[in-house]
């Protein structure tokens, strides 16, 4: 899956575009793991380009804090603490808000319909207990077409570094992520709103479906860190 960002002034695409290309869409998709220790030449292997390229587009990745480089060369997907998902849920709500509320504008019929056959294909996908990947490959994708089809891509290149720092982590807690019944619900109003070409409501919608799941993120986040704690905690004698 391919998360384009209109781009006003086409340009040949070069190597190093290519390697940050992939590898965006791999953070976004869950396929680079939280903690996962790689190399520029295991990322050229991987990606089938030279060792410079890779590098540069590594570096492009670490200014923009998707990744973080390690003493010994390699780079990792950072961990993210409960405090730095809350910290990103006040930044997207915004951010995001604005960009479903200007596609309330903006979209046109077919091209809503086209982002609510992708979310309905999520749901088909949920049911049929498919993989991971492809749940978050989906949900990425209707969330995309919904923000291009606000016309900024200022705000989607913005939006879209949030992703990249966020995907790796949601990507651990598909499918039950995908099963939040009431976060389903308000997609489902968020695409009438949609429809209607109502931004307020089409805004309040989205805003809605992200503070539900940043609740649910948040709180295996802290589960995750109390059982970290327990577990560097010394062992108390028993008298």
């Amino acid at each position: 899956m391919h998360f384009e960002l209109p781009n006003p002034e086409p340009r040949r695409e070069t190597l190093q575009d290519l390697a940050y290309r992939q590898l965006v869409d791999a953070l976004m998709s869950g396929r680079i793991p939280p903690g996962r220790r790689m190399t520029n030449r295991g990322l050229a292997e991987m990606l089938g380009v030279s060792v410079t390229p890779v590098r540069e587009a590594l570096h492009r990745l670490i200014s923009e804090q998707a990744l973080v480089s390690l003493p010994n060369g390699s780079v990792v997907v950072p961990e993210l603490t409960s405090a730095d998902i809350a910290e990103m849920h006040i930044v997207a709500r915004e951010l995001e808000g604005i960009a479903v509320a200007e596609a309330a504008r903006q979209m046109s019929a077919r091209e809503v319909l086209r982002a609510k056959k992708t979310w309905c294909k999520l749901g088909e996908s949920i049911a049929k207990g498919e993989d991971a990947e492809t749940l978050s490959q989906l949900t990425y994708r209707y969330c995309s077409m919904i923000f291009a089809g606000a016309r900024m891509p200022y705000l989607f290149g913005m939006i879209q570094r949030i992703w990249m720092r966020q995907g790796p982590h949601i990507y651990v807690f598909f499918p039950e992520f995908t099963r939040i019944e009431a976060r389903e619900k308000l997609v489902a109003r968020l695409f009438d709103a949609l429809e209607r070409k109502d931004p307020d409501q089409a805004r309040a919608l989205h805003q809605q479906k992200l503070d539900l799941a940043n609740e649910w993120w948040v709180r295996r986040a802290e589960e995750r860190e109390q059982l970290e704690r327990a577990r560097k905690a010394p062992l108390v004698p028993i008298a």
